[in-house]
């Protein structure tokens, strides 16, 4: 198996839960899929919060 280690940075949500910014510091994968994972991170949907709070999440990928 391989494993794919892409980080995000600076993911910014806004108080509704919605991803307002993201960037990728470091991956182990070509720019190209890099940039897809980045895209989706916007479609990502968290609980509200009231207010705009600054992440950083780091996602793993693994094949078997």
């Amino acid at each position: 198996g391989f494993l794919i280690m892409v980080q995000a940075s600076n993911l910014v949500i806004d108080g509704n839960g919605k991803v307002t910014a993201a960037s990728t510091v470091r991956a182990s994968i070509e720019a190209g899929v890099a940039s897809c994972v980045k895209q989706k991170l916007y479609l990502l949907k968290f609980p509200p919060k009231g207010g705009a709070i600054v992440n950083h999440f780091p996602f793993v990928f693994t094949s078997n």
